[in-house]
């Protein structure tokens, strides 16, 4: 770092504290970040080493917390902000929006979030939809862009031109499966939703001990296992309600359908011609 070579010192502080992490060591690379003129990632470092020196008794790292907080605070002001919309009208089912290949949650859609200078890959795709992507390019300090998400275009369908029936040698076991499946559904959400409370629990015990720990250290590792484990409670939450609402859907279907037509359609094999911004060709569909 002091012969200007900011790239590999930041690389090689960031192998330091992946080794052995240390306090000094987490001041070192907000720097050196900040040197290399990665405003957000040392911002967010300066901000990482303000919450864990906040409750510190000793004297020194005391004036510590001083120093990272007047930096972390000084920073805010030259940060650069991206902000990806995503309209009402244009958030159609499973849309993902992607920033370099990594996924930005719904949650911070809309919002004016903190990231370094250079060129970022903004892409939005969906199921059943054709992709859309843009490149920006970001200034390195105080610089402000807004992307706007437009509705995704459509996949180009065509209907079955033709379809023909291969009878087996033996019907398929419609009236099994359509019982067993939802059995199946229903008990992944019983476990599911089961192990959400588990886990629910568990973080709620794990956050009262980061609470109760006067270990600055401690109490940082504490409450970030149990955002992690509130969080393991949510997805299985979710999954099991998903379960559940499957089995009730494919219950209800059970009911509704007669026999021959399950054993029916589980004999169709269709033939259409696919056509989309990427292919034209043949798709082929057997089920059994």
């Amino acid at each position: 770092m002091t012969a200007g070579k900011y790239a590999e010192a930041c690389d090689a502080f960031d192998a330091s504290q992946k080794l052995d992490p240390n306090l000094s060591t987490l001041v070192n690379q907000a720097n050196c970040r900040e040197r290399n003129d990665q405003l957000a990632t040392a911002w967010r470092l300066f901000i990482d080493a303000e919450f864990r020196t906040r409750a510190a008794t000793d004297t020194s790292i005391k004036e510590l917390h001083q120093v990272v907080s007047a930096r972390a605070t000084g920073l805010r002001a030259r940060l650069s902000m991206l902000t990806i919309r995503v309209p009402d009208g244009h958030r159609v089912r499973g849309l993902e929006i992607l920033r370099d290949g990594h996924p930005i949650g719904p949650g911070a859609w809309g919002k004016a979030l903190p990231v370094d200078g250079g060129r970022y890959k903004i892409t939005a795709r969906a199921p059943g939809s054709s992709d859309w992507s843009i490149t920006v390019t970001v200034g390195i300090e105080g610089d402000a862009r807004r992307i706007e998400i437009p509705r995704l275009a459509t996949v180009a369908s065509v209907p079955p031109i033709a379809t023909s029936r291969v009878v087996p040698d033996e019907p398929a076991p419609a009236v099994h499966r359509r019982s067993i499946v939802p059995l199946a559904f229903a008990g992944g959400a019983v476990v599911l939703l089961g192990g959400a409370g588990v886990f629910a629990l568990w973080g709620d015990r794990t956050y009262d001990r980061a609470v109760a720990s006067t270990d600055s250290t401690t109490k940082l590792s504490l409450w970030h296992s149990a955002n992690r484990k509130r969080y393991a409670a949510e997805v299985m939450l979710g999954a099991g309600i998903g379960c559940a609402g499957v089995a009730v859907w494919l219950w209800w279907r059970g009911r509704t359908e007669s026999p021959q037509t399950t054993a029916a359609r589980s004999r169709e094999l269709r033939v259409a011609p696919l056509v989309n911004a990427d292919m034209v060709g043949l798709d082929l569909e057997r089920s059994w």
